[in-house]
C-alpha cells in the first residue's frame, strides 16, 4: 500500500495515495499541481482509527457535530435533522434500547416546553439524545459532564454578559470521551 493511484474521471484529478501519510493531489487546468496532507485521515483510514465498522456511527457523528457547532456558533441554532439518521440506525441495530432513550428525550423535550427553553435548547437536547444512543451511559455521563465543566469555563471567561452556545462543548467533550476515555 505504498504508493495506489486512483484516477477520478468526473473531477479530472490524480489521487495518490502514500503511507504513511497521504498527499492529495489536484492537477488543475493550468498544469500546477497543489498538495494537500491529511494526516487526520492516516490516522482514521490506514491505521485503524476510528473508522471501524462498530465506530463508524462515532465518527459521523463527530463529524455532524463539528458542522453543528460552527452552526450554533454563528445562529444559536442548530439544523437537529442531521441527527435523524443516528436514530434510525439505533432501531435497526438494536430495536429494544432506543425506546428508552425515546421516551426519556420526548420527556425532558415536553419538560424543557414547559420551562419555555430557560436552561437549555431543544436542538441541545437532540444532540444529548443521540450521543445516547451511541454511547455507554457511563461514557454518556462522562460526556456530559466534561461538556458542563467547559460550558462553565466559556462562560466565566468569554461568554460574561451573553449566553454561551452548547454545542461546541458537546463536540469538544465528544471528542475527549471517544477518543482518550476508554
Amino acid at each position: 500500500m505504498n504508493n495506489i493511484p486512483l484516477i477520478i474521471s468526473s473531477c479530472k484529478s490524480f489521487l495518490q495515495i502514500n503511507s504513511p501519510s497521504i498527499a492529495i493531489h489536484f492537477a488543475n487546468n493550468t498544469g500546477r499541481v497543489k498538495s494537500v496532507i491529511f494526516v487526520v485521515l492516516n490516522v482514521f483510514i490506514l491505521h485503524g482509527g476510528l473508522v471501524m465498522t462498530h465506530m463508524l456511527p462515532q465518527f459521523l457523528f463527530t463529524i455532524i457535530l463539528f458542522f453543528l457547532s460552527i452552526q450554533d456558533f454563528r445562529q444559536y441554532f442548530i439544523n437537529s435533522l442531521l441527527l435523524i439518521p443516528f436514530w434510525l440506525y439505533s432501531f435497526a441495530m438494536n430495536p429494544d434500547t432506543p425506546w428508552f432513550n425515546l421516551g426519556c428525550y420526548l420527556g425532558l423535550l415536553l419538560l424543557n416546553q414547559l420551562n419555555k427553553e430557560k436552561w437549555i435548547g431543544h436542538g441541545d437536547l437532540d444532540v444529548l439524545a443521540c450521543g445516547s444512543l451511541l454511547l455507554s451511559a457511563t461514557h454518556w455521563i462522562y460526556w456530559l459532564n466534561g461538556a458542563c465543566f467547559i460550558q462553565l469555563l466559556l462562560q466565566a471567561t468569554y461568554y460574561r454578559t451573553r449566553r454561551a452556545p452548547f454545542v461546541p462543548a458537546l463536540t469538544l467533550s465528544w471528542l475527549v470521551c471517544t477518543l482518550w476515555v476508554k
